[in-house]
């Protein structure tokens, strides 16, 4: 098998063709075509096709496709013609269109050979020619798949126009959001939409990949305040301030209020222990048995006077012979 090839056409444009009619090419429907987009030369469908067509996109006002020679093709008359695209000889392509949408309104035409301009259509086919751009290189095909010769200047074009739309409030007002002048053309109005889809596209992405930073922000804050929670409540536990039967429930009072549950937590005293009330007793005792004097050298008078007023007030009274101010 030949390795293949592909050359790529410009199959049309939205310039004035030699019969007076122009293509918007934002109006030419193509999924039909590409499910079987084969190669025809001269527009001659009851041949076998040279080719196939590949990557058929809308460029900057322009129709385009890659020509995929059949190189396999065993007609001689194939191979030659092929041979002549090869080289570069033959280098135009043309378009047959069907299901024509005209109109001839003046914000529409393009100069003074414009008669008609063919707003939507659809694609039939796409041929290899010689010399494009006339009414045997572009061919137009009518409602019943005939061929329509617009040379024959008896040929009613009015019957395929569809209403002529004219410039009214809403479509200043659309052209004005568009940042358009109210002679702008179907493809300018069909750019500028595309462009603000694209915009708009963009702007939805930038928002996504904010949105999707802020939830990872929500998510790291709400992990450091679980993992403050077990932390706060493991140590309640510990200390005696919390029963550890209660660790799922006080869990679950962190998850509706945390910074509530924290203050509730933090206001519970810590239990003293037996060990700790027996030295605190044993401590009092050792100093009931010191002289005021004798705690004023060992400057403990502070410490019993905030552990144990009453045997301050002994002590003082027993120095100065009168009460102590109370705390």
């Amino acid at each position: 098998m030949t390795q293949k090839k592909s050359f790529p056409f410009v199959v049309l444009d939205e310039t004035t063709l030699t019969n007076g009619v122009r293509v918007l090419v934002g109006g030419v429907k193509t999924d039909h075509f590409e499910r079987n987009p084969v190669a025809l030369y001269l527009h001659n469908d009851w041949s076998m096709p040279i080719g196939m067509w590949e990557n058929v996109r809308k460029e900057n006002g322009r129709l385009l496709a890659d020509f995929v020679p059949d190189y396999d093709d065993p007609d001689p008359g194939v191979k030659r013609l092929l041979g002549k695209v090869e080289r570069g000889v033959i280098r135009m392509a043309s378009v047959g269109l069907a299901d024509l949408s005209f109109t001839d309104a003046p914000e529409y035409l393009l100069d003074e050979k414009n008669e008609a301009v063919v707003i939507e259509c659809r694609l039939r086919e796409i041929s290899i020619v010689p010399i494009g751009k006339n009414h045997n290189a572009l061919r137009l095909y009518d409602k019943n798949g005939e061929e329509m010769n617009l040379a024959d200047k008896t040929l009613n074009l009015s019957e395929y126009f569809t209403n002529q739309p004219k410039t009214g409030t809403m479509k200043k007002e659309i052209l004005t959001a568009l940042n358009l002048a109210d002679t702008a053309t179907q493809a300018q109005i069909d750019e500028a939409v595309e462009q603000l889809l694209s915009d708009r596209k963009a702007q939805t992405d930038k928002v996504a990949e904010l949105q999707s930073g802020l939830d990872a922000i929500d998510a790291e804050k709400k992990r450091q305040r679980q993992a403050e929670a077990l932390q706060l409540t493991d140590a309640a536990i510990k200390d005696g301030r919390l029963d550890a039967k209660a660790k799922d429930a006080i869990l679950k009072a962190f998850d509706n209020d945390h910074d509530g549950t924290r203050l509730m937590l933090e206001s519970i005293a810590k239990p003293v222990s037996v060990k700790e009330v027996i030295g605190s007793k044993a401590k009092g005792l050792d100093l009931a048995d010191k002289t005021w004097d004798e705690l004023d050298r060992a400057h403990k008078l502070e410490e019993l006077r905030a552990n144990d007023f009453a045997l301050y007030s002994q002590k003082f009274e027993e120095k100065f012979g009168r009460k102590p101010a109370e705390k």
